[in-house]
């Protein structure tokens, strides 16, 4: 076998070039016809690089690797993800720090009083929502809402040790601006809260980590990556539109990068 990437030509052989997948395989290329006395030469000339001749000893080949699974995040402040900046709830760390706090107490007890958790939850959402200057006619529906949620969440177990690292979730973001891309995340790194793939999360914490360690999903094996490409405050036409938005070719080229040997894009969101 021949270790081959995505579209990558074996020497010796055809057909690897427009073989996407990734499997170790080798189609023979015919030898050019020569002269009699040439043919052994022309022979072992038709072999593929790397491969074994008859005299050679048998080595073990490790089993090809299946290419990582890409999903594709872009849009505005909301897909950016201002858990700890100031543009957060509160406008600083405090309103995550809270619930944070409250999740990593109840984990500690094994569950505790989840009606005192709930409880929690509740006041703390109220209270940021109420500081934030929301309607007060909204805080109740809010509080609820997000806390039943919150609780739902926790309940199936997707928000136990939220700073351990994913074993087979990454992420990548990209911040775009009028000027500059910045490589907020500084390349592909384990998913936690604290992987700076937002400020300093967003979306990709529990989409990832349902895809994980959701019990119906696929991924508890298999690398997957979620990058992001966004800006807060953008507009569809103005900065995203194929061959018109200023970020156009930005969000193009993060999906032809990584089309091929380092990965296979799955969705968008």
């Amino acid at each position: 076998c021949y270790q081959r990437g995505s579209y990558e030509g074996v020497p010796g052989c055809l057909g690897g070039e427009v073989d996407g997948s990734g499997t170790d395989y080798c189609v023979v290329r015919p030898p050019v016809a020569v002269d009699d006395d040439e043919s052994k030469g022309a022979a072992e000339n038709s072999r593929p690089i790397n491969s074994p001749s008859s005299s050679s000893s048998t080595t073990t080949q490790e089993p090809p690797t299946h290419p990582r699974d890409l999903f594709l995040l872009s849009g505005q402040s909301n897909m950016v993800g201002h858990t700890t900046s100031a543009e957060s709830m509160t406008g600083s760390a405090d309103y995550w720090n809270t619930i944070k706090s409250i999740l990593d107490s109840a984990a500690a007890a094994s569950g505790g009083n989840l009606t005192s958790m709930e409880e929690q939850l509740y006041n703390a959402i109220y209270e940021a929502n109420d500081n934030n200057g929301e309607a007060n006619e909204y805080n109740d529906q809010v509080a609820t809402t997000l806390t039943n949620g919150v609780m739902d969440l926790y309940k199936s177990g997707l928000l136990n040790d939220l700073d351990t690292p994913l074993q087979f979730g990454k992420c990548s973001f990209q911040a775009a601006s009028d000027s500059k891309v910045y490589d907020v995340s500084l390349g592909t790194v384990p998913i936690s809260t604290t992987s700076k793939c937002g400020h300093s999360f967003g979306h990709e914490l529990l989409f990832a980590r349902t895809m994980e360690l959701g019990s119906s999903m696929n991924y508890t094996t298999r690398d997957f990556e979620l990058h992001k490409v966004a800006r807060g405050g953008s507009g569809l036409y103005e900065h995203w539109y194929p061959n018109h938005g200023m970020h156009w070719n930005l969000l193009r080229s993060a999906i032809e990068e990584r089309r091929g040997q380092q990965g296979e894009w799955k969705g968008f969101i």
